[in-house]
């Protein structure tokens, strides 16, 4: 039994109670107890008068079990210290803003290891940024030389059409496949193209090693990318080279072979050149300069 002062009860009241509690009781119920080890359990908040007006309040959540902080053993160092915690509750002094900032002056921060860490190719006056190696985006890893930007190796395509969201090179095989018979082409030379965003701009030499009977309309296929439907019409194919005669013909891109351009004859005075026969010759040629939109 715990032994009780009454709120109608004046005076000193001592006990000599070694395991009971002593409990300080107001409307029939415990407001303050004290075990006999000398802990102090209060029912509802700590409420501390201000020296001249006011007060403060220190008041627990509703939890389940018990939670224990034990305060720092000093006094902060300076002022301006923040009062942190481990998981276990023991509490201590910090500096505020979690300590100095790592690196040189205007590099930008970030978590190395639980410490500040300043950037070496990432620096800001506050107002600008700059980066003097490589970013990456949409998940890319950044390249190791240089300084730029670095895509993703499968494009992360945005629907903000104000957002560059792809830049690649390449090389790109093209085959000439005339109306009839057949062209067999070489190696080729800077068969390259770039891609940024949807525009694609390929390039290259093609020459012939062989043919058998080529005749007809010509197309070139291989493109990198597939062409939008929207981009098909007429642009001009940069260059023709028949033996030492070089002569200009059209280019059209068909939507439904979305990766074919098909090579169209020039009319030259009265005469009208078929693209594939001129492909009969000896060491016949095509310099390809073309850009168009990709899907």
């Amino acid at each position: 039994m715990a032994s009780t002062i009454n709120a109608t009860t004046s005076g000193v009241v001592t006990t000599g109670d070694t395991v009971a509690s002593l409990a300080l009781q107001t409307s029939g119920s415990n407001a303050v107890i004290v075990d006999s080890s000398q802990n102090v359990t209060l029912a509802k908040s700590l409420i501390i008068s201000g020296s001249t007006s006011g007060n403060v309040t220190f008041t627990a959540n509703a939890i389940s079990g018990t939670q224990s902080y034990t305060l720092p053993p000093a006094l902060p160092a300076s002022s301006g210290y923040a009062l942190t915690s481990t998981t276990g509750g023991v509490m201590s002094w910090a500096a505020s803003g979690g300590g100095s900032p790592g690196g040189s002056p205007n590099q930008v921060q970030y978590n190395n290891s639980g410490a500040f860490g300043g950037i070496s190719g990432f620096t800001s006056d506050g107002t600008r940024v700059t980066a003097s190696t490589t970013i990456g985006v949409g998940g890319a890893t950044p390249s190791t030389s240089g300084s730029g930007i670095t895509f993703p190796a499968t494009q992360s395509a945005s629907s903000n059409v104000n957002t560059l969201d792809d830049y690649e090179r390449g090389t790109w095989t093209p085959t000439l496949v005339p109306g009839s018979g057949s062209i067999t082409l070489g190696g080729g030379t800077g068969l390259n193209y770039v891609k940024i965003g949807q525009i694609i701009h390929v390039t290259g030499i093609v020459q012939a090693t062989s043919s058998s009977s080529p005749s007809g309309s010509l197309t070139i296929t291989g493109l990198p990318y597939n062409v939008v439907a929207a981009s098909a019409g007429s642009v001009y194919l940069n260059g023709v080279g028949i033996t030492t005669t070089t002569t200009y013909y059209m280019l059209n891109v068909d939507p439904s072979a979305p990766t074919t351009i098909g090579v169209f004859g020039y009319l030259n005075g009265s005469a009208v050149l078929t693209p594939a026969n001129n492909w009969a010759s000896a060491t016949p040629y095509m310099v390809i300069s073309l850009t168009y939109r990709c899907a």
